[in-house]
């Protein structure tokens, strides 16, 4: 079994499982229950290498395949309170794994905000206390910015009162100066794209009436008999002598009296005797 070999042969199973549900994902569908098995064994283990690549192959499994809600939640809260440097590099590369797929992996429901957000504010209070933890938090923030654009107002407070802490201080390395430039950037830009997100739905709304004017418009027009109104109305205009503009409106043509045919004249005849006789 594999759990008796030794760390370093689980190590290079591990990578050899990534690498296999990476870019053979399709093809392993019918093996996802030994492939999760074998990996959340490693995760028990107290081997701190095999079980930061054990994250990133449990993060590239959920990236691949649907799990239990409970599970990507739990991978996804170890990895965030885990901030020892000595295991920043795999666990900054299994967030950044895992991390583009919660939206999909973890809806919001009927919350305003998703549970993966929820957790990570709570995370940030909860340890906001340790400054390597924050840290580690943030620059975890700072890489998925925009996946936390719409629930900013969740963690810009937190982010601007941890400023002083990180990057104010006269012995602070340059390293947590740099991150406090970066999270005071991140809440300029996410300003930004609100105001120009605000601007861009205000002119929608002003657009919208003169849009639908025009439109009524162009078909009031469309409904014009060819020629315009002066065609509809027979309107003529003649200039006259002293070079004044006269209207007249055509009429119909009266109507010729018919001329009375040849065969008229032996009927008044024969009327005339009859009465005649008559009389």
């Amino acid at each position: 079994h594999p759990l008796n070999y030794d760390e370093a042969l689980h190590i290079e199973l591990l990578q050899l499982a990534t690498l296999l549900i990476r870019h053979l994902k399709t093809s392993l569908v019918s093996h996802r229950k030994e492939l999760i098995k074998f990996a959340w064994d490693r995760l028990k283990r107290d081997e701190t290498t095999s079980k930061q690549w054990a994250y990133v192959n449990v993060c590239r499994f959920i990236e691949a395949y649907d799990a239990p809600h409970k599970i990507i939640l739990q991978v996804y809260v170890a990895l965030l309170r885990a901030f020892q440097p000595e295991q920043r590099p795999l666990l900054k590369q299994a967030l950044d794994i895992l991390t583009p797929a919660l939206p999909k992996r973890l809806p919001p429901q009927d919350h305003k905000y998703p549970i993966w957000i929820r957790y990570t504010k709570k995370i940030i209070v909860e340890e906001g206390h340790s400054l390597p933890h924050l840290i580690h938090i943030w620059h975890f923030l700072v890489r998925h910015a925009s996946l936390f654009y719409t629930s900013r107002a969740q963690f810009v407070p937190q982010m601007v009162n941890s400023l002083n802490r990180i990057g104010m201080a006269n012995s602070c390395p340059p390293e947590n100066r740099k991150l406090a430039v970066d999270l005071a950037e991140l809440v300029i830009t996410w300003d930004k794209k609100r105001i120009e997100a605000s601007k861009a739905t205000d002119k929608m709304a002003i657009d919208t009436p003169q849009a639908e004017a025009e439109r009524s418009e162009t078909e009031k027009k469309r409904e014009e008999p060819e020629g315009g109104k002066e065609d509809a109305t027979a309107v003529k205009k003649a200039r006259t002598e002293s070079g004044a503009v006269t209207t007249a409106v055509a009429q119909p043509a009266a109507a010729t009296p018919a001329t009375p045919t040849a065969t008229a004249a032996p009927a008044a005849t024969s009327a005339t005797s009859a009465t005649a006789a008559a009389a």
